[in-house]
């Protein structure tokens, strides 16, 4: 299964797959992507795609993630961002969760959970 990560800042797009990799129980048979939101990804995701944690900054990540929300009814969507206000276009889109940098182990923990995804009982971050 394929977890992909998209986001216009890499340095955000490696915050999240580090705090991913640190909260799932076996990567074992998990990849992970990460994409630029200029870069050409999927439409409509493969059916190996199960999850797109989506980094939103702007209005420019905005229409992104409503492209995203289109890939397909079995992909998972979570937002993640620095902005609490972009939570309503979520809820439209119909997003499974919605994270607030910075990421702690148990709020990635609970959204890895609610997509489907085997989680580690404890994750200890430097905070």
């Amino acid at each position: 299964m394929e977890i992909s990560i998209l986001g216009y800042r890499r340095k955000m797009r490696e915050d999240v797959q580090r705090s991913i990799l640190e909260c799932l129980e076996d990567t074992a048979d998990i990849t992970l992507r990460q994409y630029g939101l200029d870069e050409p990804a999927y439409n409509p995701a493969p059916p190996e795609v199960g999850a797109a944690f989506v980094i939103i900054d702007d209005a420019k990540a905005l229409n992104a993630l409503r492209k995203v929300s289109g890939w397909g009814e079995n992909l998972s969507v979570v937002i993640v961002s620095n902005h609490p206000q972009y939570a309503l276009e979520g809820i439209r889109l119909q997003v499974r969760d919605y994270l607030l940098f910075p990421l702690t182990g148990p709020e990635m923990g609970e959204a890895l959970r609610r997509i489907g995804f085997k989680t580690k009982s404890e994750v200890n971050f430097d905070e």
